[in-house]
């Protein structure tokens, strides 16, 4: 038996309907009582992010959970294809199906003969597994979808740009703007930030395929191999990290990036790092140290940004989002990031860490969401994210 502190990881069940709420008209059925598909609903919502997909919940009584009926499941399944006329439906067991142990690939087979849609089972019921192979499994049910191999020369997808993240909207629109800018090119699909079935089934039409975290590989390298559409795995942070993105970008394409699009923001972030380099000249007791807390991914590139170019000390600390690394040298996190009197660091994690720290000390960057009346920030991705991390880091008291 082991205690867990304040948030705990999320269940693979969570991820699953995190990585597939942003599908506009993809229908997802759960095989379980209200309250589980009503929590992930409030917790979307808590992330700021509303559920573009349409999901159902086949309730539960005591008839199933004692006698594991399935007619409920296959009466809702009959409802909605003939409500909808989706192409698909995800099909779902909640952790209550899963214990009772139904046999949901054998229910739906069975419906699937009076079903025109294409059931799509997902099993689990968020046992035993983490909200990130949740993800996984949500990006690859989608997989088997796709079926344009006609290439469009100027459109990319962006793969992991997911709800579970801060602010991910913010940043598949600095990444959009980078794309468009640099090198001319539009984005066809952003899955699964905010997408449709449509654009879902046209991912091969892509040229390239900008994946930013590392649960979108798996997909990445399956439309490789059916449509040969190469990917990227990077994340676009500060002066050198965008420019290493956009040079790795030049090498698959074969497109030269137009940094004069870009030429105001440059001249600035150069002027503003070299400053702030400048004034890491002191002893290391006395410098600022950045600390992290969140996201394995996002943790990474601003890890490298904030110690490669900005030469200030960094420190990594383990959470419910990322409690080990093979990337990432990870520390235990004190019970209070507070900082004492005397102390000179900057903190960026989630709101629970930050809500006891001054504004000036600190930067969110990780759900939860605690102070429900926090302003919108910008991304950090990209020159545009490098310039607002420095200043906020030079307003620090």
């Amino acid at each position: 038996m082991y205690l867990v502190r304040d948030y705990p990881t999320p269940s693979d069940r969570m991820g699953l309907l995190w990585a597939l709420s942003g599908i506009q008209d993809l229908i997802i059925v759960e095989f379980g009582p209200e309250g589980t598909t009503r929590y992930m609903l409030e917790a979307l919502k808590q992330f700021g992010h509303e559920a573009r997909a349409t999901l159902y919940t086949t309730t539960m009584d005591e008839d199933v959970v004692i006698f594991g009926n399935a007619d409920r499941l296959i009466k809702v399944l009959q409802e909605v294809d003939q409500r909808h006329k989706p192409e698909a439906i995800i099909v779902m067991d909640s952790s209550v199906a899963s214990v009772i142990g139904m046999d949901m690939d054998g229910i739906c087979k069975e419906a699937q003969n009076k079903i025109a849609a294409k059931l799509l089972v997902v099993k689990g019921g968020g046992l035993g597994k983490s909200w990130s192979q949740g993800i996984v499994a949500g990006l690859s049910l989608l997989a088997d979808l796709t079926e344009s191999d006609v290439v469009v020369e100027n459109g990319y997808n962006l793969i992991g740009c997911c709800a579970d993240e801060y602010n991910h909207l913010s940043e598949a629109t600095i990444i959009e703007e980078l794309m468009k800018k640099l090198f001319g090119m539009e984005l066809f699909c952003n899955l699964p930030g905010s997408t449709t079935m449509g654009e879902c089934k046209q991912l091969g039409k892509a040229r390239l395929n900008i994946v930013i975290r590392s649960e979108g590989c798996q997909l990445a390298e399956w439309l490789f191999q059916k449509h040969q559409t190469p990917y990227v795995y990077l994340r676009p942070y500060g002066l050198a990290g965008t420019k290493k993105w956009a040079a790795e970008i030049t090498r698959i394409t074969g497109l030269p990036a137009n940094y004069a699009a870009f030429a105001d923001e440059l001249a600035q972030l150069e002027e503003q790092i070299n400053k702030i380099c400048r004034t890491t000249i002191i002893p290391e007791s006395e410098q600022k140290t950045v600390v992290l807390s969140g996201l394995e991914d996002p943790m990474i590139g601003l890890s490298r940004f904030i110690m490669d170019e900005l030469k200030l000390p960094t420190v990594c600390f383990k959470n419910s989002w990322c409690n080990k690394s093979d990337r990432l040298k990870l520390t235990i996190a004190p019970l209070n990031l507070n900082p004492t009197d005397g102390a000179n660091y900057f903190v960026m994690a989630d709101g629970l860490s930050v809500r006891t720290i001054d504004n000036d000390d600190c930067l969110q960057i990780t759900h939860p969401i605690i102070d429900q009346l926090a302003i919108r920030q910008p991304g950090l991705m990209g020159f545009s994210g490098a310039l607002f991390l420095i200043n906020k880091l030079n307003q620090t008291k």
